[in-house]
């Protein structure tokens, strides 16, 4: 069964890693380390679990977020796709849409577009259009035949909605877009955009969008046209999500229970285990949830964050359940 947000691994080992949030060096050992370990034959598969962008506030390095996706931009031209696999993460969505990502307070998702508005006058990196585009092409999964399915975020309140996990393995970008941009045009006068301080005011402040003249003008409206559909509720519950911290442990076990039986369903493999990574703070790297989740962070949102983990993955032979996973952590420093 194929779909256009689930990938599918039968055997080879991966390398997984997760939340970054602009974080260099963390990145560049673990990238190299993959490099040196597909030499020997020991890896097969960069498999990075989404959030890749949006330093926190607080955080004690430079946010090297738009440079991390330009290098894995030009591993996947490298390597494929296939090889180099980078999952959706609720910090990339904001850029797919348009619209403002807040935390604690402030956004975290206006200096990416600076940067990206910024790197469109540099001739050897790519264009925003081009890094927006690589984040709609992002699947949301990774299942194995050891049993283990890949994600960002985890298990969702989806699973009460009947045929909501189908919906979301097909998950079209480019459909919602398109009908936002409709509802503009049939909809709204674009000349009160172009004369509105205010509109002008926040769409430079969100999303670096230069002046009544620029052919994004109307981005910051589509995004926010896009945050009232119904197929958004689905990416906001199935990535924005606090997990258990919004569910309870007992009812967030039972959604990840239902989410592997529902995964199982549409898969070509059993799932019993699902990672993830997403909420942060992880101490000492990792945590088990019941039987069938590992939470893991490999550095943004461990704590310590130099107690990160990557996980070495060998995604044919069975996993039975979560704490076999554990032997396979590894530290990133």
């Amino acid at each position: 069964m194929t779909y256009r947000r689930a990938l599918d691994i039968d055997a080879g080992v991966a390398l997984v890693i997760t939340d970054l949030h602009g974080a260099w060096e963390p990145y560049e050992r673990l990238r190299d380390r993959f490099f040196d370990e597909r030499a020997r034959g020991q890896a097969h598969y960069f498999v990075v679990c989404g959030d890749m962008i949006h330093a926190p506030a607080r955080a004690r390095y430079a946010d090297e977020s738009l440079r991390i996706v330009h290098d894995l931009m030009a591993l996947q031209a490298t390597y494929g796709r296939d090889v180099v696999i980078v999952l959706t993460g609720n910090h990339e969505i904001p850029h797919i849409y348009g619209f403002e990502l807040q935390k604690e307070g402030r956004s975290v998702s206006a200096g990416f577009e600076w940067a990206m508005h910024e790197a469109d006058d540099e001739p050897s990196l790519p264009k925003r259009d081009e890094v927006r585009a690589f984040f709609r092409g992002l699947p949301f999964y990774v299942r194995t035949q050891a049993g283990v399915t890949l994600s960002h975020a985890g298990a969702s309140p989806i699973v009460a909605r009947e045929g909501a996990l189908l919906e979301l393995l097909d998950f079209d970008h480019d459909a919602l877009l398109h009908w936002a941009n409709d509802v503009i045009r049939t909809q709204y006068d674009v000349t009160l955009m172009r004369t509105s301080t205010a509109y002008l005011t926040l769409a430079r402040e969100r999303l670096a969008i230069q002046g009544a003249d620029d052919p994004r003008l109307s981005e910051l409206l589509a995004g926010e046209i896009v945050s009232q559909h119904e197929q958004f509720a689905l990416l906001w519950d199935a990535f924005f999500a606090a997990n258990e911290r919004s569910s309870g442990r007992f009812a967030y076990l039972r959604m990840v229970e239902l989410f592997l039986a529902q995964m199982t369903a549409f898969s070509p493999y059993p799932q019993r285990v699902l990672t993830a990574g997403h909420v942060p703070i992880v101490r000492g790297g990792y945590q088990l949830l019941g039987a069938q989740k590992l939470r893991f962070a490999s550095y943004a949102h461990a704590s310590p964050p130099k107690s990160g983990v990557y996980l070495r993955l060998d995604c044919e032979q069975p996993v039975l359940d979560a704490d076999a996973l554990v032997a396979h952590l590894h530290p990133v420093f």
